[in-house]
């Protein structure tokens, strides 16, 4: 779980940190779509509940639920929306899991405020939740042919697309050594670039590559892979007839 500390108060002449930590990776906030994400809040001190809230850009937050000790035990005022659900681990740390975390939640972003004993209050620092979907092709788009012309020590220019997903993905070339196990493929580490552009509230990754042709990458397949956290993807190959 990561876990920061992101803010300090006084309490009857004690500090205390007040956090707000999440069980996902990359800090503790990315997630996969449809998987799981708890957002706990924690104190080096005992307090009597925590509001979990929203934070938006043109208007005030936004009091999601609040957890914390009653009279009857552990409970939640207001009761937390259907994609919600909350649970006191001890009086020092209170936790709320999103049970299926949608695309629509990339951005948003939580805090928490801690309410101790004498109605001393205090807010952990804001934490956006990165929504991690997977691209599932990549795909060669020039040359657009399976197979390619090339003049001896000239320069071939390709490109490769992934589908769409979040974060953008990593790209990597390859020249196929013509065996059918990828791992004793040749990784190309020059002349490589990578753009992106936007597919809505996604991204599509664009590799380029430079490739200066040579006598014997005659019958050589050249292909690219791509990932974003997820398995990797590979494009078909083009192979070149060195002239």
């Amino acid at each position: 779980m990561g876990l920061f500390t992101l803010f300090g108060i006084f309490l009857c002449g004690q500090v205390i940190s007040s956090t707000l930590s999440g069980n996902g990776t990359s800090g503790g906030f990315t997630v996969q779509e449809n998987s799981s994400l708890q957002l706990t809040c924690s104190s080096s001190t005992d307090f009597k509940h925590a509001s979990y809230q929203r934070r938006y850009l043109d208007k005030s937050p936004d009091t999601i639920t609040a957890v914390g000790y009653g009279s009857s035990g552990c409970g939640t005022d207001p009761t937390p929306p259907p994609y919600l659900t909350c649970f006191c681990v001890s009086r020092r740390e209170y936790a709320c899991v999103i049970r299926n975390v949608k695309r629509a939640m990339n951005g948003d972003v939580w805090f928490c405020t801690l309410t101790f004993e004498n109605d001393v209050v205090t807010n952990s620092g804001n934490i956006t939740i990165v929504v991690q979907i997977g691209i599932t092709a990549v795909s060669m788009v020039l040359p657009a042919d399976h197979s390619v012309s090339v003049i001896n020590n000239t320069t071939r220019q390709f490109r490769c697309e992934t589908s769409a997903g979040n974060p953008q993905a990593t790209v990597q070339w390859y020249k196929d050594n013509g065996t059918p196990d990828r791992a004793d493929d040749t990784l190309i580490t020059t002349g490589t670039e990578t753009d992106t552009r936007a597919s809505g509230s996604l991204i599509v990754t664009i590799g380029k590559l430079t490739l200066t042709v040579k006598r014997n990458d005659n019958e050589v397949g050249i292909y690219c892979s791509a990932n974003n956290g997820g398995d990797w993807q590979y494009s078909s190959s083009v192979v070149l007839d060195v002239q």
